[in-house]
């Protein structure tokens, strides 16, 4: 799946963007991934009405890793200056549904594939453009973001098989529902300072004025981004006070990200991650039931960031999108669709009886 369709990808979207956002003249020259295979380090399968919203069907979700040791990429900046990449990996939990057993071939009506969340990519450069202090992250992120808008929820990759299966029911089910986000304020992230170049060199030509001046926050579900105000690092705690609603398609396996992010320098051009937070939507679900007022999630520094216990006040509530889940809770719990208790059995057969207008026996 990965070589299929790198040119396309690479030479066109990628290329595209770099072109538009980094250099005009950018261009990928060389595009190979090597031959070493992905790997599955693990496998679940789901098969339940409630999660799939969709009879007879079968989810399997895998720890994916893919370790590019032997990749020959080369990126042309300008002419006579390239920058290549001596390793790609990237790791995710990757999806494939079959949707409808039949008993006849194919045996499915239908399959989907797709990446849970946004899979970690990480791009080692070579040559001696990685060490200066330029920006050769934005080509990572850049790289990130037209991944994920081809095979990251809500984005898929469809194929029907039968005519009697839409092609829209397969690329675009309902979601499970809608997480709601109230950010209080980050704590402990102003009691030292930072430098914004994580390389030696660029701390050099800093000249010491390289560091963070302002913070701000970005939170992501699937492809879907929100920013907080940029504030000023001037004490121990920085507020926010802002909220926001994320659509979940797959609460049992989506998760919440958090960044915080420093700035600095010229226009405050430069940045740098200082801390990382991340909640499975399972997890929320569970605790938004209790929540009522703000909650306090310690968050991860990253790695060489002096920082001490940082933490953020987050409040996270979950609320079903699709009636129909709620339906079908309902109704196994009260007997009507298979699954119920044994004890419910007669209520079920009654139930069915007064349906067709007739009494109970």
């Amino acid at each position: 799946m990965f070589r299929a369709g790198k040119d396309r990808l690479f030479k066109g979207t990628i290329q595209g963007a770099l072109q538009r956002r980094v250099l005009s003249s950018a261009a990928f020259e060389r595009c190979s991934l090597g031959g070493s295979p992905p790997r599955v380090r693990g496998l679940k399968a789901f098969r339940d009405e409630s999660i799939l919203g969709c009879k007879d069907s079968v989810e399997l979700a895998m720890d994916m890793d893919f370790e590019g040791s032997e990749v020959d990429i080369s990126l042309r900046l300008t002419p006579g200056l390239s920058v290549g990449v001596s390793r790609f990996s990237m790791r995710g939990t990757f999806c494939v549904v079959l949707r409808n057993f039949v008993p006849s071939a194919p045996l499915i009506s239908g399959f989907a594939f797709f990446f849970m969340n946004r899979p970690k990519i990480s791009v080692a450069w070579s040559g001696v453009l990685h060490a200066l202090p330029v920006r050769l992250d934005a080509v990572q992120e850049i790289i990130e973001t037209q991944f994920a808008a081809h095979i990251v929820l809500p984005n898929r990759i469809a194929v029907p098989l039968v005519s009697s299966l839409p092609y829209y029911a397969l690329m675009y089910p309902p979601p499970d529902g809608v997480l709601e986000v109230e950010v209080g304020e980050a704590l402990h992230v102003g009691g030292s300072e930072v430098a914004l170049s994580s390389n030696v060199l660029g701390k050099l030509l800093a000249g010491g004025a390289d560091r963070v001046r302002t913070v701000y926050g970005e939170f992501k579900v699937g492809t879907q981004d929100w920013t907080l105000e940029r504030r000023e690092l001037g004490c121990e705690r920085v507020s926010w006070g802002q909220a926001h609603a994320f659509v979940v398609d797959k609460v049992h396996g989506q998760r919440l990200l958090f960044e915080l992010w420093g700035t600095g320098g010229k226009a405050h051009q430069q940045r740098r991650l200082l801390a990382t937070l991340e909640l499975s939507a399972a997890s929320l679900v569970n605790s938004s039931r209790r929540a009522i007022h703000m909650q306090e999630w310690p968050l991860a520094v990253a790695a060489g960031v002096s920082l001490d216990n940082p933490s953020l006040t987050m409040k996270a509530t979950f609320r079903c999108f699709v009636p129909l889940l709620l339906c079908q809770h309902a109704q196994r719990v009260c007997g009507l669709l298979p699954g119920a208790p044994p004890g419910q059995r007669g209520q079920r057969r009654a139930a069915r009886h007064a349906g067709q207008g007739g009494a109970a026996p």
